[in-house]
């Protein structure tokens, strides 16, 4: 107990249980952090405006053997969450946006301070594109969810991949609460775009 108090303290990333050990004759791939990204992007007025920016991951690992993801899950730091499309030189409005969406109109990441993935399905397409599969988890909701990995390339010691994808928000209780009319102004989906890479531990990061 003490070391888990001490390992959430500190913010480190922990492996969720619902991922499994990986196969004794496969490989455990870390996610590499400084590589790895997650850009978001959300609309207003239908599509007439829109705020971007950005969540740092912190942890993530992969299951590989013979050239194939057999599973693996990756996490995002919530309270990383950053707004890129305001410049630095208007604090205020950056500031004030990044609350918000921080706060319980949006992700709550007080009481949700961490976003993951479980990954249970890779499928080949053709070419380089790939039908991933798994579980999404925001705010404390999980749903299962399905997206398409381009630039897929996997041996035993890498992974590499690019996905883009759209989200319905309400799915997971980002909605304002008691007001529909202010509600209506954000539009109900906002996309991320991933780029995840991760390497043998021996090379890769697995915490911030």
């Amino acid at each position: 107990m003490l070391l888990l108090l001490t390992a959430l303290a500190l913010g480190a990333s922990i492996a969720p249980a619902a991922a499994r050990k990986c196969d004794p004759q496969g490989s455990e791939l870390s996610l590499d952090l400084d590589k790895s990204t997650v850009r978001w992007r959300g609309t207003k007025f239908w599509g007439l405006g829109k705020h971007e920016g950005t969540v740092r991951l912190k942890g993530g690992a992969f299951c590989i053997r013979q050239g194939r993801v057999l599973h693996g899950w990756f996490e995002a730091d919530m309270r990383s969450l950053e707004v890129t499309d305001i410049p630095a030189s208007e604090p205020v409005p950056r500031r004030r946006l990044t609350e918000h969406l921080l706060g319980e109109n949006f992700f709550a990441v007080g009481a949700h301070p961490v976003s993951r993935f479980i990954l249970r399905e890779v499928q080949h397409e053709r070419g380089h594109l790939y039908r991933v599969s798994g579980d999404l988890t925001i705010r404390g909701r999980t749903r299962p969810l399905t997206f398409y990995a381009r630039g897929w390339s996997v041996t035993d010691q890498e992974l590499r991949a690019q996905a883009g994808f759209k989200i319905d928000r309400h799915e997971f209780g980002v909605s304002y609460r008691g007001s529909t009319l202010k509600d209506d102004l954000v539009d109900d989906d906002f996309e991320l775009e991933l780029v995840i890479e991760a390497r043998s531990p021996r090379g890769a990061i697995t915490g911030r």
